[in-house]
């Protein structure tokens, strides 16, 4: 029971971040997916934000003050932030969603099916890896526990781990305090190639390459086999590639919009920070 608690907080802070993301994107931008893509963007920026503040006092990983810090940014967002006049982002998407033609709808279909299908062999047989298992495992292990994410441990002695970038490890580390246990860390590469698909595709399409070919090319990065190798483990060459991914999805899309440029600075810190390679 303890552990449906944990999960269902997770969730929660996720809603509520995402919320909280989706009501300043939209002052960016009307475009559904836009806003949503930016309002990722700045929930995993707020995520790690009140990890490492919350660490200062050692609550970095603690459940309910994980919980309500994210909360409480829902609630300022809802209160300082009014929802923009017209159509919602979920009516959007619905809308969107009937647009579709049926070769779009199964296409769309295959792949969230895909990706659903392989996050739960991912939970069934997870593959961590050497680097997952040397210190990006074990970091997110060790700040559970210390409650200080983003602190140095000593790991191991050949390398020094602990001057690497951390932001990954510190959003994993956020997830894994509410929900106390290793599905954020099994899952995570998986939704970083969701968030690489979904921003490649706007980008791309911002930039107005053709549908066939933009889906050509995603197509090539989700069968590199790094991207394979790394799915089932919480390595950081996914991540980074997510963010840098959104961040070049957001400047293209800035050309007409331009206050989106704010978030693809923000989407570009994140991928230095997991990555600075």
């Amino acid at each position: 029971m303890a552990a449906v608690v944990h999960h269902a907080l997770l969730g929660a802070a996720v809603a509520a971040l995402f919320g909280a993301g989706s009501r300043v994107a939209a002052r960016a931008t009307a475009v559904p997916l836009e806003r949503a893509v930016s309002a990722v963007v700045l929930a995993a920026a707020a995520a790690v934000t009140q990890a490492l503040a919350l660490g200062l006092v050692g609550l970095g990983t603690d459940p309910i003050a994980l919980g309500l810090a994210a909360g409480a940014t829902w609630v300022l967002a809802r209160w300082r932030l009014p929802e923009p006049p017209g159509r919602g982002l979920s009516t959007a998407a619905l809308e969107r969603w009937r647009e579709l033609g049926p070769a779009e709808r199964a296409a769309l279909g295959a792949a969230a099916g895909a990706l659903g299908a392989w996050g739960v062999w991912a939970l069934h047989r997870p593959a961590i890896g050497l680097d997952g298992v040397v210190y990006h495992l074990t970091e997110i292990v060790g700040w559970v526990h210390s409650g200080r994410p983003g602190e140095i441990q000593r790991i191991t002695y050949e390398y020094p781990v602990g001057n690497y970038p951390v932001t990954n490890e510190v959003l994993l580390a956020w997830a894994t305090g509410l929900a106390r246990s290793f599905v954020p860390g099994a899952l995570s590469t998986l939704a970083a190639l969701g968030l690489a698909l979904t921003a490649g595709w706007m980008g791309l399409r911002a930039l107005g390459v053709a549908r066939v070919a933009a889906a050509l090319a995603l197509a090539a990065v989700v069968t590199l086999p790094l991207t394979v190798q790394q799915l089932g483990g919480p390595n950081t060459d996914l991540p980074a590639l997510a963010w840098l991914v959104t961040a070049g999805a957001l400047c293209a899309c800035a050309a007409r919009r331009p206050a989106l440029l704010a978030v693809a600075l923000v989407a570009a810190a994140l991928a230095v920070g997991t990555k600075t390679t």
